[in-house]
């Protein structure tokens, strides 16, 4: 597994559903390891399929998987400007300045392929939407 980096195509293509199988559950291992034992830069809180080169919808965040991920801003809710880092750009820079929503709710399924919904606020929102 490799990091895929800044301009690579690979992060401006969209990514697409996949099913929920062995393979599937395997990548997603290699990629808690990956962030484990390779992301020893900063604080990884997430990592997602397109940054490993596998434009499917996946990405992991505080230790939790999403999968085929679906998020609707609550707008309601306002934005925030945060400043932070991304392992796709420039190693050792935190000061990216990225506006997010404060409030979202998320639709996803889990390795089991269960659905489950949540509205989440806070750094945890923060994070999802990198």
């Amino acid at each position: 597994m490799e990091l895929v980096k800044y301009p690579d195509p690979r992060l401006f293509k969209k990514s697409v559903a996949v099913a929920i199988t062995k393979e599937l559950r395997d990548f997603i291992d290699q990629m808690f390891l990956f962030i484990k034992n390779e992301l020893t830069w900063g604080n990884p809180v997430g990592l997602a399929a397109p940054q490993v080169g596998k434009n499917i919808r996946v990405f992991i965040a505080q230790d939790n998987v999403y999968i085929n991920p679906e998020l609707t801003p609550m707008d309601e809710a306002g934005t925030s400007v945060h400043e932070e880092g991304c392992y796709s750009l420039e190693r050792d820079r935190f000061d990216y300045k990225v506006t997010r929503y404060n409030e979202i709710l998320l639709k996803w399924q889990n390795k089991k392929g269960k659905w489950r919904q949540e509205r989440i606020k806070g750094l945890r929102a923060q994070v999802i939407q990198q």
